[in-house]
């Protein structure tokens, strides 16, 4: 099982979810992720959620502010994350309270987190141009990388996959929350075939997902 952070770029050390694999952030712009702009305001909010929720809980001391969020390694706010995701108050009262003075529109966006995120285990079933393409246990979700193309951490030759993460809208499409947990379990050819068939199912359902 593999923790995937997607953050500053920076190689992490080792921590309880095992291997912490490096994203290298290049200077491209990758059809299948989120433009750059959009990116920053995505980060910027989810620092300042992950600060609240650390301040709001006392959940890790050493964390002072949403700076320190933003250089901070994966087992360091793990706890945060796991909180701010279970539980729908923390959002709503951060809104409430608006610390950072974030605009109607803004808000609009963490409502909205709130009310429709997906925190659930995915196949991550193949890559298109402008997709990375999970199926669900309902629905296939069409989602859109943030910073770096989710291809480049975890390569094409290794999908389908069991994969976990946070499926959130944002700004018309679906994104994730920057972190991705990938199993490395082996799949048959009886598994995949069962996969095909699922995904073919689904597209013939219309159960196709690009917003939230």
């Amino acid at each position: 099982m593999i923790c995937v952070h997607v953050g500053s770029g920076k190689k992490y050390k080792n921590c309880c979810l095992n291997k912490i694999i490096q994203v290298d952030f290049r200077n491209e712009k990758y059809s299948d992720c989120i433009d750059e702009e959009d990116a920053r305001i995505f980060f910027t909010l989810r620092n300042f959620l992950f600060d609240y929720t650390n301040k709001k809980y006392n959940i890790n001391s050493e964390l002072e502010d949403f700076r320190d969020i933003n250089n901070s390694q994966p087992e360091e706010v793990q706890q945060i994350r796991e909180k701010l995701w279970s539980d729908k108050n923390i959002i709503k009262e951060y809104i409430k309270e608006n610390p950072n003075n974030i605009d109607k529109e803004t808000i609009q966006e963490l409502e909205n987190w709130n009310e429709k995120n997906i925190n659930s285990k995915f196949i991550l079933y193949k890559y298109e141009e402008k997709y990375t393409v999970l199926l669900g246990e309902e629905n296939i979700y069409y989602v859109k990388g943030l910073k770096d193309t989710i291809k480049n951490i975890i390569p094409e030759n290794k999908v389908p996959i069991f994969v976990e993460t946070v499926l959130l809208p944002f700004k018309g499409q679906i994104i994730y929350d920057s972190y991705i947990i990938k199993y490395d379990i082996s799949f048959g050819k009886g598994l995949k075939e069962n996969f095909d068939k699922q995904y073919k199912e689904f597209i013939k359902q219309k159960k196709i997902k690009y917003q939230l």
